[in-house]
């Protein structure tokens, strides 16, 4: 059953024996695409979702990025920013706090996971 380790009744915080990075929920994830006009359309219309910002070409006339929430008072969700289609940006996890995100960066490495950016 998932969501079940902490128990049921007066849940722990986390269940014992975590291993890996353990985050506690995906926080946002950027996405490259070359129709940030349709993309943006269907979250906002069809899924009810909300921009909180948008990147235009100087001239106004192209939008290169945008980024989106739902109604959760996070600054997006997802973002879309122009580019080659079916790439993956960056997906960022919510962690407690600093030491935590230096034990992530620890884990991926020791595991050989490949990242450009690092803490």
């Amino acid at each position: 059953r998932v969501g079940t380790k902490t128990g049921n009744l007066n849940p722990a915080p986390w269940p014992d024996g975590m291993r890996g990075i353990a985050p506690h929920r995906l926080d946002h994830l950027a996405l490259t695409g070359e129709d940030i006009n349709t993309v943006t359309r269907f979250f906002t219309e069809a899924l009810d979702m909300f921009i909180s910002e948008k990147i235009m070409t100087v001239d106004g006339e192209e939008m290169v990025g945008s980024f989106i929430f739902a109604r959760n008072g996070k600054a997006h969700d997802v973002a879309f920013i122009k580019g080659p289609d079916k790439k993956m940006h960056h997906v960022a996890f919510y962690v407690d706090n600093w030491y935590e995100v230096l034990k992530a960066a620890d884990i991926l490495s020791k595991n050989n996971v490949q990242f450009d950016v690092t803490p």
